[in-house]
């Protein structure tokens, strides 16, 4: 068995594995789509139906064919209660995502003709708890067991650091912009340990924003026109010409059915990504001033992530901190490959030696009570290097109270109502007395993990009640068995579809093989005509699609005219 990394992104999912064999350290970026070494899958899935599920770019490709039946960007929704729809059916991000970790687990248990033991999983440093939650849930659902949760900008710097081979300490700012996620994290790296001082970003900001705004540029374009409705792979076309204009000049889309020319050029984009960059110079600002160090001692810059190949946004970056930064080596696989590093527990140093892997992270967003009239009580700040712990004394605002409930909250406004709940509890048994005279410890605890614990104690009476946040479930027992079902179920169909385009496959091989024996000079009448027989029944089941007629005539002839197809 063996462990994986995995970095479940937006627009485009990787995986990775690292490989200790005595003194030899390997990292293996798993083709995830063809058998291009680190190629990634698209997370896009496409439903056909009540059993047919596409995945990947084959989701993409059949767009056109099931319109409504497209789904993409739920990693944005994570840890929300938004729902897709597909036809008659709602998809949850939970689900979405389980399917998008189930297909990576099959491909890569195939790839290394092994078991998936456990993964680390790279998240957006900025992802809330409820939103890693979601995710450990999703890798429940796909049949994976989640490791550790790493942040996308501490595994780029892992992967960086290998890589490069380096053991002196320095100070490394990490910039990644996903598709729909923006992360900024500043990592303290010497020899094998790695301690993120301070991380900020934006959830809500990435690739998707520029692919939205272009949409747009689209549709004003089709609507000058005359044409509607729009095209249901607008997006679709809006990122490819975006990607292209990463690298070109200029570039052209052809839209809808009438093939109509849009043509667009890279002044264009930039300025889409110029209106962006007061926000991304926001993140960078709070992760420097955060961290306490100042701009002149960062050592090292390393941009990454899919928008970030477009050059402007790129040198953009640069210039606000005023240095020449790494583009790290590959942009799809940085993120997976650190947290296959991680998942490995190892990690070559520049001497050339392996060694057990450390890395401390913090604690993204201010953690805190809610308390009355809606205010908020932080108990743990923001960049809080973990695992911490904290506790402080509430006291009753009713006279007799017997009760007192604890809300739980994650953000940095100081109304509850603005943050995002992370769950709540009552501690009953409490002493009867007026108000103001009983004092309740409130305690939170985060481990290395980033595993949220939150007690609360009275003292006089005994009465205690804890809630562990990680095991705050969006779904319930129930909902997840049902979407377990459901996804062993379109991956048992997918099964079968893959095994009756092998069939097709072998039964086309299969009559070139035939064809090539009849064409021979040294055959009897008989063995002639027998053939001929042959070539017709495999020509009539494949156009016929008779997979369960193929299958057998395989077994036959493969014996029959000692064939190994």
């Amino acid at each position: 068995m063996f462990s994986i990394g995995i970095d479940l992104g937006t627009s485009n999912t990787s995986a990775a594995v690292a490989l200790i064999s005595g003194s030899e350290y390997k990292t293996i970026a798993i083709p995830l789509s063809g058998k291009k070494a680190g190629s990634s899958l698209k997370s896009s899935i496409t439903f056909g139906g009540s059993d047919i599920m596409f995945t990947g770019t084959d989701a993409d490709k059949m767009l056109k064919k099931y319109s409504g039946g497209n789904v993409s960007g739920f990693k944005t929704r994570m840890g929300s209660e938004y729902l897709y729809r597909t036809g008659e059916k709602f998809h949850s991000p939970v689900e979405l995502s389980a399917i998008i970790l189930a297909r990576v687990k099959n491909i890569a248990e195939d790839y290394m003709h092994d078991r998936v033991k456990d993964a680390v999983i790279a998240v957006p440093a900025y992802f809330n708890n409820n939103q890693r939650n979601a995710t450990r849930e999703a890798a429940s659902i796909a049949g994976i067991k989640v490791k550790q949760f790493v942040s996308e900008p501490a595994a780029v710097a892992i992967s960086y650091w290998n890589s490069a081979s380096k053991t002196e300490a320095k100070n490394i700012l990490v910039f990644d912009m996903g598709s729909g996620t923006t992360d900024v994290s500043i990592v303290r790296a010497q020899g094998k340990d790695f301690r993120v001082i301070a991380t900020s970003g934006n959830t809500g900001l990435g690739g998707t924003d520029m692919d939205r705004r272009i949409e747009e540029m689209m549709k004003s374009f089709l609507r000058t026109n005359g044409i509607s409705p729009y095209p249901p792979d607008l997006r679709k076309e809006a990122e490819k010409l975006k990607i292209y204009l990463s690298n070109h000049e200029a570039g052209d889309s052809l839209l809808g059915s009438t093939k109509i020319k849009y043509t667009m050029d890279s002044k264009q984009l930039d300025s889409i990504v110029s209106d962006m960059l007061p926000e991304i110079y926001r993140c960078i600002d709070m992760a420097i001033l955060n961290s306490g160090i100042k701009r002149n001692e960062l050592d090292t810059v390393i941009i990454t992530g899919g928008p970030t190949k477009i050059p402007f946004l790129f040198h953009s970056i640069e210039n606000y901190l005023s240095t020449r930064a790494v583009k790290h080596g590959k942009f799809d696989t940085a993120v997976s490959t650190g947290a296959a590093i991680l998942a490995s527990g190892f990690i070559r140093m520049g001497t050339g030696e392996i060694s057990k892997i450390k890395v401390s992270d913090v604690v993204p967003i201010s953690l805190g009570s809610v308390t009355r009239n809606d205010i908020v009580v932080t108990m743990i700040p923001a960049n809080t290097p973990v695992p911490c712990k904290a506790t402080r004394p509430f006291t009753t605002i009713r006279d007799y109270q017997s009760e007192i409930e604890v809300k739980v909250v994650q953000g940095e406004r100081p109304l509850g109502t603005d943050n995002i709940v992370l769950g709540h509890f009552t501690l009953s048994g409490i002493k009867p007395a007026p108000r103001g005279e009983v004092a309740i410890d409130v305690t939170y605890s985060v481990d290395k993990n980033g595993i949220l614990t939150v007690s609360a104690k009275d003292n006089d009476t005994g009465a205690i009640k804890e809630i562990k946040i990680s095991e705050t479930m969006q779904h319930s027992q129930e909902e997840i068995k049902e979407m377990k079902e459901a996804v062993k179920k379109y991956f048992k169909v997918d099964a079968e579809r893959k095994k009756m385009a092998e069939i097709m496959n072998r039964s086309e091989q299969l009559l070139h093989e035939l064809k090539g024996i009849a064409n021979k000079q040294l055959l009897s009448e008989t063995k002639y005509y027998n053939i001929n027989t042959d070539i017709l029944m495999v020509s009539r089941a494949i156009k016929n699609n008779n997979v369960k007629l193929l299958s057998q005539l395989l077994a036959k002839m493969d014996k029959e005219y000692s064939l190994k197809i």
